[in-house]
């Protein structure tokens, strides 16, 4: 059996208009010149350049923007045999490589490892479930957030699967680029994994998703025709009902509205078209 280390695993991490490595002090709770950690870094700015003296430090700048283009960007230049996917406002937990070379040399072969985030105050993030699982298709209602995957590089250089670069901020479709990539592989015939351990916090007052905002409700339509559209129409009633069930929504004119929205993602995703988007907004 393969031994792995810690320089086997390589930290991505997609940022926007930096100059300098200093955000990468709250990440790991060090100073730049003791991180010793493999990290690749995507710095996407039209204005601005990031670059680094440390080896073991690699910076790619690029000039569009795009949250899942700045994920595959790392992807195809990733050196390590696993790539831990972070974004630039998170703290990386004292015990996660640990729980991450744990998981490794249980699964080697497993495409997508995926673990727990918690809260500054030591709660979890969200609900997560207390044994460790395999991915299933009924697993993917939300999927996991970016920031606690670790991805096999063999295993998706094999599958050939990538981020959609349609989904994600900085896209038509603004959130469920995980879900869409854990559809891939599911799909590919590769395996992903959940493992009860928390890696990484995240703030509470963050970029949450707003289950009633127009965006929100159209990339939920898009990635529902990218898992099954058929499936799409029957997901559209259920997400309507559980606006209304959870009381996000009582107006029944904001309800049949969050239909349509929903509608309009399961056909622009089906067609390619962005004309429902351009004609709104506030998409």
């Amino acid at each position: 059996m393969a031994s792995y280390t810690t320089d086997d695993i390589e930290i991505l991490i997609a940022t926007m208009d930096r100059e300098d490595l200093s955000f990468l002090e709250r990440i790991f709770s060090l100073p730049v010149s003791q991180i010793t950690q493999p990290i690749l870094i995507v710095n996407q700015s039209k204005t601005r350049q990031l670059s680094s003296n440390i080896d073991s430090i690699r910076v790619i700048n690029d000039a569009n923007y795009g949250l899942s283009r700045s994920r595959n960007i790392a992807l195809e230049n990733a050196t390590r045999k696993y790539v831990w996917i972070l974004d630039d406002d998170v703290q990386i937990l004292p015990t996660a490589m640990t729980h991450i070379l744990q998981a490794i040399h249980k699964h080697p072969d497993t495409a997508a490892l995926t673990f727990k985030m918690q809260l500054p105050n030591g709660k979890p993030k969200r609900s997560y479930a207390a044994e460790e699982f395999e991915y299933r298709k009924t697993h993917l209602s939300h999927g996991p957030a970016s920031i606690e995957i670790v991805l096999n590089v063999k295993r998706m250089q094999t599958s050939g699967v990538r981020f959609n670069q349609r989904f994600g901020l900085g896209a038509q479709f603004p959130l469920g680029e995980e879900q869409v990539l854990f559809t891939d592989l599911l799909h590919a015939g590769e395996q992903g994994r959940f493992i009860p351990e928390f890696i990484v916090q995240h703030d509470e007052v963050s970029s949450g998703i707003d289950p009633t905002s127009k965006k929100t409700i159209y990339a939920r339509g898009a990635v529902a025709a990218h898992s099954n559209q058929l499936k799409a129409i029957f997901l559209n009633f259920k997400y309507v009902f559980f606006l209304w069930r959870k009381g996000y929504v009582k107006n029944w004119s904001k309800l049949i509205e969050a239909y349509w929205l929903f509608d309009h993602g399961v056909e622009d995703y089906a067609t390619g078209f962005e004309g429902h988007r351009n004609l709104h907004l506030d998409l």
